[in-house]
């Protein structure tokens, strides 16, 4: 395995016909409510202007963890002791998933119809099956180590897995970002080292895995990393950046800054008042 250590906008293609804001805009996004954020145990949706609040009712008390997939139809959220309930985009509940009430973390994958689950470092699926390069992450972390742990995980198109993890070696912690490619892909799995003293527990990639983004989810002191793999470049989040993502096409980002969601490349921004603790767009 490799290890490394660190150191114009395009048209947005609308997913859906509908209605549009008046004026110029029209051009760039569409209305509808896309990004979604989970502040005080409630899950929000906003659109790509940020422009408005919209509140799931019918999701559990307490949501810690939510995510939306990329076609915006369904949503997954899960509260602490609680199994993951999936809800379309209309906010009717779908599905309860039985057995979920103790998960890492779980996103959707490019198909939109898989969640892609994480517990205990093993992945299991909800929905069609997809294949993947790795089911069980536990062997990742190196001999005579303690704390360990698989934070967070998604699955490309392709069956390549990321993941982000930590272990302790000695008086210190120590947090990395994994990727393991499927067989025949050619290319060495990774292991890349992320400077900082808080887990990296919220892991979110773009559809066509063009933007990897890694995030302290609720943490006030720690940046994002955003990691391209066409480059092979791993950067630290610029200025106050808590948590990032990308749209599905990679073309936009949208982060908080502990107070709000601001839009990374337009002059759009919307006051949360206080910390998320998820992002999903």
């Amino acid at each position: 395995m490799a290890i490394l250590a660190l150191a114009g906008c395009k048209k947005y293609e609308p997913q859906y016909d509908g209605p549009y804001k008046d004026g110029d805009e029209q051009a760039v996004f569409n209305k509808y409510h896309e990004i979604l954020f989970v502040k005080a145990g409630v899950v929000h949706l906003t659109t790509p202007y940020l422009d408005s609040d919209k509140i799931l009712l019918n999701t559990p008390s307490n949501v810690k963890r939510a995510s939306i997939n990329y076609s915006h139809d369904l949503i997954a959220c899960w509260a602490p002791g609680l199994p993951i309930v999936v809800l379309d985009s209309n906010d009717v509940q779908i599905a309860t998933i039985a057995g979920t009430e103790n998960v890492e973390w779980f996103d959707w994958h490019p198909n939109n119809q898989t969640l892609v689950i994480l517990d205990d470092g093993v992945i299991s699926l909800y929905g069609p099956n997809v294949t993947m390069a790795s089911t069980d992450l536990n062997d990742v972390f190196p001999f005579v180590t303690s704390g360990q742990r698989i934070n967070s995980v998604a699955v490309g198109a392709d069956g390549t897995v990321y993941f982000t993890y930590q272990y302790d070696e000695g008086f210190n912690e120590i947090q990395r970002f994994g990727i393991r490619y499927p067989a025949g892909a050619g290319l060495n799995d990774r292991e890349i080292y992320i400077e900082g003293y808080y887990a990296y527990d919220a892991l979110r990639v773009n559809q066509d895995a063009s933007y990897i983004t890694i995030n302290a989810s609720g943490n006030s002191i720690q940046n994002a990393y955003t990691y391209t793999p066409a480059d092979d470049y791993f950067r630290h989040s610029f200025g106050s950046v808590k948590y990032e993502v990308y749209s599905p096409d990679g073309q936009f980002s949208v982060f908080h800054d502990d107070y709000s969601l601001r839009h990374g490349q337009l002059p759009y921004s919307l006051s949360t008042n206080g910390s998320i603790t998820a992002l999903d767009w």
